[in-house]
């Protein structure tokens, strides 16, 4: 029953909407799908009668919102150890990206 209903959801594309409401105006947009993978797998791991009743109860969206509220707020959420932190240790300096001109000509 668990793997239907985070089927569904998936058909449904509702955690990348949730993701876009929530990350989209402040965030690196090209790792939100990774997002979006990672509360899927968070919700194909989750407790399969806790996943149920939430989706019984008509409270799955706010489930949904809290894991990425947690994942992409949190220092310590797998999604920030694997792609936020990466993508800050991996970005070029200004320098770099303007050839090593430290001018605005570049």
């Amino acid at each position: 029953m668990r793997h239907g209903i985070v089927e569904e959801l998936a058909k449904a594309q509702r955690v990348e909407r949730i993701i876009d409401n929530i990350c989209r105006p402040c965030a690196d947009t090209d790792s939100l799908a990774d997002l979006a993978q990672m509360v899927y797998l968070i919700l194909l791991t989750y407790d399969a009668a806790k996943v149920v009743d939430l989706w019984q109860k008509g409270q799955m969206d706010f489930f949904i919102v809290r894991i990425v509220m947690n994942q992409y707020r949190s220092k310590n959420s797998p999604y920030y150890h694997a792609l936020r932190e990466f993508n800050a240790r991996t970005a070029a300096p200004v320098t770099e990206r303007n050839g090593g001109s430290t001018d605005e000509e570049g």
